[in-house]
């Protein structure tokens, strides 16, 4: 209006410049809206296959047990992957856990803390070298002696933290480093 009054044309603001102004703001608007759950998406996609990926020691491990194997199927979301192969995990665990050795375990905790490891690397380190010890033994049973009951140790901190024992697999050096400390260790011989 101040415009019009003092003699100036200002009409090429909204036939020229507003419309591309409008398709601009327009498309900010729609990235806006899009981007936040484009990003979780890719997120919560990108933290699925790291998980899988993660647990494969563990289930490479898991699969010399019986022989087992989760079933491929081609067009799987990895979420449903990722359930089958945690699921297959726990369920190979809970028919470990029977050959696992619990003095053994204490033993290669002390051991590993001795060595200077913090107490989640411990514990880890404890549980990587008693289920490798547990899947020796259970290839070592015989078939007629597997009704034998070897003791029921608690299981559940093991099954908790599946991904992470599988990330301590990876550290070769640390387990055996870990088992030999421990098997040099007498084991404790409860009185009589």
């Amino acid at each position: 209006v101040l415009a019009r009054w003092t003699g100036h044309d200002l009409d090429w603001l909204s036939t020229d410049l507003a419309p591309p102004v409008a398709c601009v703001s327009a498309v900010l608007i729609a990235v806006g809206f899009v981007l936040p759950h484009t990003g979780q998406y890719l997120q919560r996609r990108t933290r699925t296959r790291l998980s899988h990926w993660r647990l494969r020691p563990l289930y490479r491990l898991m699969r010399t047990v019986t022989d087992g194997r989760v079933a491929f199927k081609l067009r799987a979301a990895p979420e449903l992957r990722l359930t089958r192969r945690e699921t297959f995990i726990r369920d190979e665990l809970l028919h470990l856990a029977r050959y696992l050795d619990e003095d053994l375990r204490r033993r290669a905790h002390d051991a590993a803390l001795g060595q200077g490891f913090g107490e989640r690397d411990a514990r880890l380190l404890a549980h990587v070298v008693t289920v490798q010890d547990a899947v020796d033994t259970r290839r070592k049973r015989r078939a007629d002696d597997a009704a034998r009951s070897l003791g029921s140790p608690d299981v559940e901190d093991l099954l908790e933290e599946i991904e992470a024992v599988s990330r301590t697999l990876r550290r070769t050096a640390d387990i055996r480093a870990v088992r030999d400390r421990a098997s040099a260790v007498p084991a404790h011989v409860p009185a009589s």
